[in-house]
């Protein structure tokens, strides 16, 4: 997503989403991790970010280049409902 101009997307880890809700009042009430799969080709911009990405990046969202492409194969995604205390 750090390619994406608009710049309105974040990524959290479940541990630093806890975190900021907790810092400011909320508790989970529940969550449900879901995964994503999704091949996903880009052109020129992606293969460059390809190249700043770390291999613990590369990892951990399963992104691989092939034949110039670049695919994304699976991000989980915590579902979660946070309730003010």
């Amino acid at each position: 997503m750090r390619v994406k101009k608009d710049g309105h997307i974040q990524f959290y880890s479940f541990k630093e989403l806890d975190e900021l809700f907790m810092s400011h009042g909320f508790a989970k009430e529940k969550q449900e991790v879901t995964e994503m799969k999704f091949p996903f080709a880009q052109g020129e911009e992606y293969l460059s970010l390809y190249e700043k990405t770390t291999e613990e990046e590369r990892m951990l969202y399963d992104i691989t280049k092939e034949n110039g492409i670049v695919w994304v194969r699976r991000i989980e995604v915590g579902n979660t409902v946070f309730v003010k205390r």
